[in-house]
């Protein structure tokens, strides 16, 4: 019997091995040797096309890889016409290093036209022979294509770009690829170019060096885009190369912007030729396309030039600009301009205006923008009884409610006041403010107190001019009592300076911060009047937010790889220091997802991080992640943060149908996502558990759950944020009966939601 199980596992295993064909192409007129295309040295004519017919009759029942032997490929291009399989994936690959070049003359070297499921890999594009593109995707049915560690160098009659991916197109990704020395001297030819309706783009890990034009190109409602972890930079080949972007996205005549766009981590490497900026939103043509107005008039292209970021994005988003893109954690060298706009009307010329910090956006620190709910998040500092702080909805700025604070007291004074929650070295704040009546000294819409006082806006009585710690602002203008205003201020402790916006105008440019302070931290005060005076102010807290802009806001802030041999301590792997404790009888296998990870044998064993007041103040975005493998058939708690079952704000638990990550809110309510499972995840196999909170998601449904990098459940929730808790973080139980039993690894926690792709690159990692 065994020698009979042994035959069939034989038969089985050798049946998975002809599956998966093998083949090989040369760049000879007829190919090599007996070219029946099944070894290098009797490789098939890369150009025979019924070659290419048996390939693709082979990928409906097994994947196929065709290697391109050593030779320069000149005789052609190579055009792969409704080929590829959804199931079975089709290689091109090349002997890893520049021994494989195609080099032909014409306007393409390889051409993918309506395929699908393939991986080019290792292939060299190169030489003066070739004018529109190196590799062209298009058309719609042309999806799940992976351009990976390809070169494309020395293209210098090449007109367009290296890389088109047009009509359609999706799902593309190119990656770990180098760009160098692209396009004709004088003419705009891009590294990667993706126009006309194409979505699911990622480019990511590539090296830009000397590109004529701009190194990725999105034009005409191109979405879903994610560019990261690239390298951008010139040596100054190509005249006029200062002038374009690194990152553009275009469009012209009829056509408009796309949205969904994240650029981040990249590194623009200028130095040796600076450049106007590395990211750009260009329009050339008419306006009205899209329902848009993407050509200012007069008197807007003055606000992109001197009004407030509020004012920036007013415009941007009538012109059909996603001003939620996400950009952040860049490295910016030679570069003026982190952020762009440009336009150019039909028959007129080109102009250019900086926008970048009406993207405050995508580097959040905390933002209290809201609902009437938003006052639970503040404190007040005042001796008891502090009744004159209430929340009124009668004459508010452009929201629902308003906090006013009144005081009539000459010994103290209502200060409204909010945690940051981290150092804030660059970032933006605003705020709508009404002063109603101050009997003397200073109203005080915004100061902070850690570790010098710094009062960033003041309302003076004596002159009712707006200052700050050195008295009235260069430009500043009178207030007068019972008007809205809307204030905004850019910081940055970096330079030292600050910019001052009231109603959009510019009123203190580029100022120095009144301080010895390095950065804005501890916590925001708001104040009707300073103390023996009495004052009545409201503030419009709809649209009170203050951004961060450095590149440390969006962080990992615990990471337990579970990696420790023995101990009772979980260490951190991030510089938070947010260690666990382990307690029970944990013991430490090494058969984790990732090196070694923690068994739970069920019974009073867990790990216990303490709250750290900031790193854990997660509000409006988090995310928490972790592997999990067990054969338990019950309800388990994976993470949950707080002791008792009643007073959680965040958990991730599985059952035997069911996985659900819920989230709690100040008033009570617990919302979540439940996926309902089509089969057990207490099957032994590790599983990969994600949820996800964004208060202000795009869809719509602000909690989510992964499961195995995929989506499984949603919700839209409610519009609140998530309390921080007072307690631990538990990982394996939940209150003092629910316990896990298995295996746990890789727990991690973020302050911001990951995207879904961020989520299965997570996934892909491991």
């Amino acid at each position: 019997m065994k020698c009979l199980v042994k035959i069939l596992m034989l038969i089985v295993l050798l049946g998975a091995v002809a599956q998966a064909a093998t083949y090989y192409v040369a760049p000879e007129q007829g190919g090599r040797g007996t070219h029946d295309g099944l070894s290098a040295a009797n490789a098939k004519d890369y150009l025979d096309s019924a070659f290419w017919t048996t390939v693709q009759t082979g990928l409906s029942t097994a994947i196929a890889t065709v290697w391109f032997v050593d030779g320069t490929y000149n005789r052609g291009c190579l055009t792969l016409l409704n080929k590829g399989n959804a199931t079975n994936k089709l290689y091109l690959k090349g002997v890893a290093g520049s021994n494989v070049q195609f080099t032909s003359s014409g306007t393409q070297l390889l051409i993918i036209d309506n395929s699908q499921n393939i991986e080019i890999r290792d292939l060299n594009f190169s030489g003066t022979g070739c004018t529109d593109h190196a590799i062209l995707c298009r058309y719609s049915a042309c999806r799940n294509i992976d351009i990976v560690s390809c070169q494309f160098t020395n293209l210098t009659n090449l007109m367009y770009a290296a890389v088109d991916i047009i009509t359609g197109a999706h799902d593309i990704i190119v990656r770990e690829c180098l760009f160098d020395t692209i396009g004709v001297v004088g003419h705009i030819t891009h590294g990667v170019y993706a126009a006309h309706n194409c979505y699911k783009i990622k480019i990511h890990d590539n090296t830009f060096e000397d590109v004529a034009g701009s190194h990725v190109n999105l034009r005409d409602n191109v979405s879903d885009v994610n560019v990261f972890d690239n390298t951008f930079r010139s040596t100054g080949t190509y005249a006029n190369e200062d002038l374009q972007p690194a990152i553009t996205v275009h469009g012209g005549d009829d056509e408009y912007f796309g949205r969904d766009y994240s650029f981040h981590d990249n590194t623009f490497d200028f130095a040796d030729r600076p450049r106007y900026s590395a990211i750009r939103w260009t329009h050339k043509g008419y306006e009205g396309s899209g329902g848009f107005y993407q050509i200012p008039n007069a008197t807007e292209a003055d606000y992109l030039e001197n009004g407030g970021p509020e004012i920036k994005r007013g415009f941007l988003y009538g012109a059909g600009v996603d001003i939620d893109s996400q950009i952040y954690g860049n490295t910016y060298i030679g570069v003026d301009v982190r952020v762009g706009y440009g336009w150019c009307p039909s028959g007129g010329y080109w102009s250019y205006r900086n926008v970048s910090n009406a993207f405050y956006q995508t580097r959040w620190a905390c933002d209290w923008e809201g609902s009437n709910d938003e006052l639970v998040s503040w404190s007040v500092v005042e001796n008891n009884p502090y009744t004159d702080v209430s929340v009124t909805s009668s004459n508010p700025a452009h929201g629902t409610y308003s906090a006013r604070l009144t005081d009539t007291s000459a010994s103290y004074r209502p200060d409204l006041v909010r945690s940051i929650g981290a150092n804030i070295t660059r970032g933006y704040y605003r705020m709508y403010v009404r002063i109603n009546s101050l009997s003397a000294g200073y109203a005080e819409p915004v100061y902070t107190n850690s570790s010098d006082w710094l009062y960033w806006i003041r309302a003076n009585k004596s002159d009712y001019k707006w200052g700050n710690n050195d008295g009235a602002f260069p430009s500043s203008t009178t207030w007068t009592t019972g008007t809205w205003y809307l204030l905004e201020m850019e910081f940055n402790f970096s330079s030292d300076k600050y910019t001052v916006w009231l109603n959009n105008s510019k009123i203190a440019d580029n100022i120095t911060i009144p301080t010895t302070n390095t950065s804005m931290s501890d916590n925001i005060k708001i104040s009707p009047c300073v103390t023996t005076y009495q004052g009545d102010m409201q503030i419009d807290f709809t649209k009170l937010a203050v951004y961060e802009s450095s590149t440390s806001s969006r962080k990992c802030v615990m990471d337990l790889p579970f990696d420790e041999a023995s101990g009772t301590t979980a260490n951190d792997a991030t510089n938070y220091d947010n260690d666990g404790q382990l307690i029970g009888g944990i013991t430490h296998p090494s058969d984790g997802i990732s090196g070694r990870c923690f068994w739970f044998h069920g019974d009073n064993d867990y790990v216990r991080v303490p709250l750290n007041a900031v790193d854990f103040d997660f509000g409006n975005y988090m995310t928490v992640s972790c592997w999990m493998k067990t054969t338990a058939d019950r309800s388990v708690y994976l993470i949950s943060q707080d002791n008792s079952p009643n007073d959680y704000k965040y958990r991730l638990t599985v059952s035997s149908g069911a996985a659900t990550f819920r989230v709690k809110h100040s008033d009570g309510t617990t919302p979540y996502a439940q996926a309902t499972l089509s089969s057990s995840l207490f099957d032994g196999q590790w599983h990969h558990m994600v949820g996800t909170y964004n208060r202000f998601s795009s869809d719509g449904n602000r909690i989510k759950l992964y499961i195995d990098g995929e989506l499984s459940a949603s919700a839209a929730g409610y519009n609140y944020p998530i309390l921080r808790g007072t307690d631990y973080l538990n990982i394996g139980k939940i209150g003092s009966t629910d316990w896990f039993y298995g295996s746990l690894d890789e727990v991690l926690l973020y302050n911001w939601a990951l995207t879904a792709d961020e989520v299965e690159d997570l996934y892909n990692s491991y």
